[in-house]
């Protein structure tokens, strides 16, 4: 059994599932394995019917796949990477959950690994992680381009958060 955690990303104002948090999902459903256990995070609320974007996660995912109810776990608090890596690590302490496989973009990935590689060396948890990425929108996507651009600046930012 594996417990996989899905890096959630916004919904627009219909809960339509983004392309991009699409393909995170699709990647979770072709590694996931009868009695898997997936941690979906993602707290922003859409703003029309308050729906977190773990919960619209959820709905994706059960109508593509058999899987339990029970072994879908719900991070709905964060609203930025730092926070789903945060809050993520209080679910996998509560739950005693010490080996994970994290899914996300590609072009997210490196940010991901640096911030958890800070933050566990900072709180010294014990915890061990896997990463499967999901590959770049085919075509390219608007919101993907943006985000490539951003995410190198976004780096250096988190560098310097953590050297402080």
């Amino acid at each position: 059994m594996t417990t996989y955690v899905i890096l959630g990303y916004k919904l627009d104002n219909n809960n339509k599932i983004h392309p991009i948090l699409k393909k995170r999902l699709d990647k979770f459903i072709k590694l996931y394995k009868t009695g898997d256990k997936v941690i979906l995070s993602g707290g922003k609320r859409n703003k029309k019917n308050n729906k977190t974007e773990s919960y619209i996660m959820s709905k994706y995912l059960l109508d593509k796949i058999t899987i339990s109810k029970k072994n879908i776990i719900f991070e709905n608090k964060a609203n930025d990477t730092i926070e789903k890596i945060k809050f993520l690590l209080k679910i996998l302490k509560k739950e005693n959950i010490k080996n994970i496989s994290l899914i996300t973009s590609s072009w997210h990935m490196k940010r991901v690994k640096y911030i958890i590689k800070n933050i566990l060396k900072n709180h010294n948890e014990k915890n061990k992680f896997t990463f499967h990425s999901s590959r770049i929108l085919n075509p390219p996507d608007k919101d993907e381009k943006i985000q490539l651009k951003k995410e190198k600046q976004k780096l250096i930012n988190f560098k310097r958060i953590f050297l402080v």
